[in-house]
């Protein structure tokens, strides 16, 4: 995994098909073939697609998914990442709690890697990501019914 900083241009060539940010109070914003992310330092971002339009996404998203895998981490200056651990195969989905009101559901989670910032990253079965910044409030594991 390629570790960059923020706050520079971020090649995602052939590392992710889309890219769909969730809010609070708005829908989804889905990015279709993003060619190179831009991570300011209050998390807004900016996405040049293959259409050479740049996407900006404010910093008030909570999530994002990607069709791909996580080539790239962002981290305030660059440097160590925190590793990955196993996901318990009983687990069927993750239920992050994010306020009263609104739950972000990870299906499939294969791997999760919790930061100290509290952000979490996960990968899903279906070469699926996820990302979750800081600020949830709880998780809730699904458990696969027995049988």
């Amino acid at each position: 995994m390629r570790i960059e900083a923020k706050n520079n241009w971020i090649d995602l060539r052939g590392i992710e098909r889309s890219r769909t940010y969730y809010f609070k109070d708005r829908p989804p914003i889905v990015v279709i073939d993003p060619l190179e992310l831009f991570v300011r330092l209050n998390d807004a971002h900016s996405l040049l697609c293959t259409d050479n339009q740049i996407i900006e996404i404010p910093e008030t998203w909570y999530a994002f998914t990607a069709d791909g895998d996580f080539g790239v981490s962002v981290a305030e200056t660059g440097g160590v990442d925190s590793r990955w651990e196993e996901v318990d195969p009983v687990v069927e989905a993750l239920d992050f709690h994010i306020t009263a009101e609104t739950i972000f559901r990870v299906r499939k989670p294969v791997k999760t890697m919790i930061r100290s910032s509290e952000s979490v990253k996960i990968q899903q079965s279906d070469n699926r990501i996820a990302y979750i910044r800081k600020g949830w409030r709880y998780v809730t594991p699904l458990i696969k019914p027995d049988i």
